[in-house]
């Protein structure tokens, strides 16, 4: 790994962390301290670290085989690439686990704080792994899940540097799709990655997920939002392959909406 490479991929995951504090914040809530967390797709780590201050310990739960990884070696490795950079990365307060979000092996009302990023938009049963995460948190816990983007988005595939006209994955046959990343790439893994790596799930779906969550609980506090929230402010909505995805029968919405993200609190 270059250190280009390994330097490039902190901001983006410093946003998001910010987002997540700030989300919290519009609600008047802050982080819980000295807290037991759990990070749902949590990847490598790099949200969690910036989250072990205050006493609070998190787990990072991924389908990841940490144990395997780097000869076993996994987090010690995390821990070195931060510190290479001036960054805090405490492995007293971080424990990976591989765990899939449908079936989250911690008991009842366990978690302070239970989080997701760039996560719902992968697992096959969002429905189901939001189950669990209600299950696992704790009254009086805090919930964020924020994701993008899903798969009726311009780039919804995941692919953009191979495929790089939006919507192509919706409008041409998916051999075809496949071919055309295939030739991008020089790469089956980055077919077998298109073919298996995202749920494939509707707009639809997602609102129909999150507005049941709020029918089913009773937050003290939430909020659930989504971007784009209208067509002019998605840029790609110019590119004439606008027309042909609506010419299949897509909605305008379906087509720009690229993210959701849901905040709330349970009572005590």
């Amino acid at each position: 790994m270059n250190d280009y490479f390994e330097q490039d991929q902190f901001p983006c995951h410093d946003f998001e962390v910010s987002q997540m504090r700030e989300a919290f914040s519009v609600l008047g809530l802050d982080l819980p301290k000295n807290g037991v967390c759990l990070d749902i797709g949590g990847g490598r780590g790099q949200h969690a670290a910036q989250l072990t201050g205050d006493g609070r310990r998190i787990y990072v739960t991924d389908i990841y085989r940490y144990h395997e990884m780097n000869g076993g070696a996994f987090a010690r490795d995390a821990s070195d690439l931060h510190h290479r950079y001036g960054r805090a990365f405490d492995l007293s307060s971080i424990v990976f686990l591989e765990m899939d979000a449908q079936n989250i092996l911690f008991k009842d009302r366990l978690f302070d704080l239970v989080y997701s990023i760039n996560a719902f938009e992968h697992i096959p049963n969002p429905f189901r792994a939001l189950d669990e995460i209600m299950r696992v948190l704790r009254p009086g816990g805090l919930i964020y899940i924020q994701f993008d983007p899903i798969w009726t988005s311009p780039f919804g595939h995941h692919h953009p540097a191979h495929l790089t006209d939006p919507w192509l994955h919706l409008i041409l046959p998916e051999e075809e799709v496949e071919r055309k990343l295939l030739e991008a790439s020089g790469s089956d893994v980055a077919v077998h990655s298109y073919r298996t790596e995202m749920n494939r799930r509707s707009l639809g779906e997602y609102f129909h997920l999150f507005e049941g969550l709020q029918r089913r609980f009773e937050f003290e506090k939430c909020q659930f939002s989504w971007w784009p929230t209208e067509q002019a402010q998605e840029p790609w909505c110019e590119h004439e392959n606008y027309g042909k995805a609506l010419a299949k029968g897509y909605s305008s919405a379906e087509l720009y909406v690229r993210g959701f993200r849901f905040v709330g609190k349970l009572p005590a």
